[in-house]
């Protein structure tokens, strides 16, 4: 298992015909979180960029699922030619098909995306300036009131850390993809800033779980509790 760095998933993800199977889910995101993003050797056993060895014992604990329930989540998996499987008389080693899609950086993406930039601001040089000094000055507001983010996170660029990177630097370890999953539900129900704030107060109180911090979204929500209330010390 890969204890640092990230992956890349795109919001695709949700049109993905398994998409509604949690154990699908489950299984396919433990998979890309674990697999190498480098070559390595493993008790003997050499691994490539994208693969991972796992045991359908060990990882059906990990996720608290059934055997059964992993092998005919890896079958589909193969099936849908998202993974292919190697078995050697110790391990079974997946390799995650297309691996290099799912890396946090991606020159080619980097590049259309530059390209795209460029484009916008020779064509509307004025108005992209404008728009640009908007928002800086919208993220320097935002230091200003909160630049005391706890933990690792009192970094200058907190607002544009990626959540799921965020949790992982205040939690100090890697986030389970049951947890990356309920992150990306909170993304979906909540605004972006507002969990930010949950993930404070959680800290504050000492409690390092993503649970905790949806629990807190929720009594937020029953109390019509927003950003600007947070901000003006409501509690």
């Amino acid at each position: 298992m890969q204890p640092n760095g990230f992956i890349k998933i795109h919001r695709k993800l949700r049109e993905w015909k398994y998409y509604d199977v949690p154990n699908m889910v489950a299984v396919w995101l433990e998979l890309l979180l674990r697999a190498s993003y480098e070559g390595t050797t493993y008790r003997g056993v050499e691994l490539k960029k994208g693969q991972v060895v796992f045991g359908r014992k060990e990882l059906a604990e990990t996720l608290g699922l059934s055997e059964q329930n992993i092998r005919t989540c890896i079958n589909k998996l193969i099936s849908a030619n998202q993974i292919t499987i190697e078995t050697t008389n110790r391990f079974t080693v997946a390799t995650i098909v297309k691996w290099e899609e799912y890396q946090f950086c991606n020159d080619n993406d980097n590049q259309q995306n530059n390209q795209i930039s460029n484009q916008q601001v020779t064509s509307n040089q004025p108005t992209t300036n404008q728009q640009l000094t908007t928002i800086k000055k919208e993220k320097k507001d935002k230091k200003d009131k909160n630049n005391t983010f706890i933990g690792a996170c009192a970094q200058d660029d907190v607002w544009s850390i990626p959540l799921l990177s965020l949790f992982e630097e205040e939690f100090a370890r890697t986030i389970s993809s049951n947890e990356a999953m309920l992150i990306s539900q909170m993304e979906n129900d909540y605004d972006d800033l507002l969990i930010r704030y949950a993930l404070r107060e959680a800290m504050t109180r000492g409690k390092k779980s993503v649970q905790y911090i949806d629990r807190i979204l929720g009594d937020w929500k029953q109390r019509d509790f927003t950003t600007k209330d947070y901000e003006e010390g409501k509690r």
